[in-house]
């Protein structure tokens, strides 16, 4: 059955392709994702040229629509959460939508605001300087310099901030198998 995301359709094809690719990436034990695009002539959104592995940063060009598609978003899959980083709600944010998929389902982040706002985007990327922070603090809590108490304290105020962005920003929609 067909997913509505506003006026866009994720038609069950587009799902069953997110979900082969969340299995080869449980498989692979790495990230793997496409650009969503969307077919002009019926409103479908349809994948884009899949990307894996150590390739697959979502700021890269590895993900492209074909020249008759535009781009409406980006689905990737992640390892353990379905939970965004900072970095996955701003390119979900500057896409329009960002969907994440892992063996618990796949959950789309959608901008609320039909339009871009750089102010909004500006604030989002300035909350990644503390995913940046989080991953110091790891090496840190690695390193014995840090306890583990300190370090779950940093990460509830980082899960704080991303759950702040996304109340404020984002519609989330849960995207059935």
């Amino acid at each position: 059955m067909p997913t509505k995301i506003n006026s866009y359709t994720l038609p069950k094809e587009t799902k069953n392709e997110m979900i082969d690719v969340i299995g080869k990436s449980i498989r692979s034990k790495t990230e793997h994702g496409f650009k969503l695009c969307l077919d002009k002539k019926d409103n479908n959104i349809r994948p884009g040229k899949l990307c894996k592995g150590k390739k697959c940063y979502i700021e890269t060009a590895e993900f492209e629509c074909k020249e008759n598609e535009k781009p409406v978003g980006v689905f990737h899959t992640h390892l353990k959460t379905l939970n965004p980083s900072v970095s996955d709600l701003a390119i979900g944010y500057s896409n329009d939508m960002n969907c994440i998929g892992n063996y618990e389902g796949i959950r789309c982040f959608k901008r609320k605001r039909e339009g871009f706002d750089a102010l909004e985007y500006a604030e989002i990327r300035l909350v990644e300087n503390k995913e940046n922070f989080m991953r110091w603090e790891l090496d840190r809590l690695e390193a014995k310099e840090i306890t583990y108490k300190e370090y779950k304290e940093e990460e509830e105020k980082y899960k704080k901030e991303i759950n702040r962005l996304v109340d404020s920003y984002f519609r989330v929609i849960n995207i059935t198998k």
